[in-house]
């Protein structure tokens, strides 16, 4: 019984480092699989998120009490917005470089402006969705005619709606691609008939989160 009891404490003595060897071996495994959920390419929701932008304008005026529509225009633009994350809600404002303008019989008038929009959006997954008021100020205006000008006033105000996507590609960085469209209320005529501005656009771009 001696002899028996000796082998069965040496048997036991050797398979003991194996199994104390394994519990270190399963919390490594454990923190892979973490390191792997945390390098993830979907981000958690960034405080803060820079948006650089081109955007494709089409737009137009409304044009006296009838609200009448001039033929449309197009122009290609460009800006920054900032966002700062209250999910699921966020608020959004930055610069954005557009022209508003008309055209008639094959003749076109444009005013260029760097509009700041205040947008308070919802986000539902990639998705947002927002609205708020922007101004534009009057840059400078231009014509398909020789030595002639549109005429309309330096500054704009209206409300913008803006919808899209932000799609990511990393921890921080996204692909951005939204619609908007912006209803002015200002009468930016200097002539005696009313004009308003109605301006559709197309904003695609980056974005990147701090």
């Amino acid at each position: 019984m001696k002899l028996f009891a000796a082998a069965l404490s040496l048997a036991l003595l050797v398979s003991a480092p194996p199994f104390a060897m394994a519990a270190p071996a399963k919390k490594q495994t454990v923190n892979q699989e973490a390191s792997r959920n945390t390098d993830s390419t979907v981000p958690a929701d960034r405080p803060v998120k820079v948006k650089v932008l081109g955007t494709f304008n089409f737009s137009s005026v409304s044009i006296g009490v009838s609200g009448a529509s001039a033929d449309g225009i197009f122009k290609v633009g460009g800006g920054v917005l900032v966002s700062q994350n209250f999910n699921p809600f966020m608020l959004e404002s930055g610069l954005l470089f557009t022209t508003i303008g008309l055209g008639s019989n094959g003749n076109s008038g444009w005013e260029n402006y760097l509009q700041i929009p205040v947008l308070a959006a919802y986000k539902f997954g990639v998705f947002s969705a927002g609205l708020g008021p922007y101004i534009g100020f009057g840059l400078g205006s231009g014509s398909s005619l020789a030595n002639q000008s549109v005429g309309y006033f330096k500054t704009d105000i209206g409300l913008m709606a803006k919808a899209g996507a932000d799609i990511p590609v990393s921890s921080r960085v996204g692909i951005v691609g939204e619609l908007a469209y912006e209803f002015g209320l200002a009468d930016i005529s200097t002539g005696l008939i009313s004009v308003r501005s109605r301006n559709f656009m197309i904003l695609v771009g980056a974005s990147y989160g701090f």
